[in-house]
């Protein structure tokens, strides 16, 4: 399987152990900005669900991720919470 980063400073997130490899300082990090910018939560709440949707997809068909996988998985995500924003923009 691919392995994405170097073992150090890591930390396995979620279901994907050895697969996606994630700083707890980004996380915290972009999180912060986020809140900062007040970005609407629900433009952005269901893009965890969307990435790990499309990441367990790419190990179950693929094997792991791939360059042209990772630019299909952005534009996913991308277009998924384009949508989410019309709908709410609608409700």
């Amino acid at each position: 399987m691919l392995q994405a980063f170097r073992e150090g400073g890591y930390a396995s997130v979620g279901i994907f152990v050895g697969y996606l490899k994630i700083r707890v300082h980004d996380l915290v990090f972009w999180g912060c900005v986020t809140g900062c910018l007040g970005v609407p939560v629900h433009a952005v709440a269901g893009a965890p669900a969307l990435i790990a949707l499309f990441g367990w997809w790419l190990v179950r068909r693929v094997g792991g991720v791939s360059g042209d996988c990772h630019g299909a998985g952005i534009e996913f995500v991308e277009t998924g919470m384009l949508v989410a924003i019309a709908i709410a923009g609608r409700v």
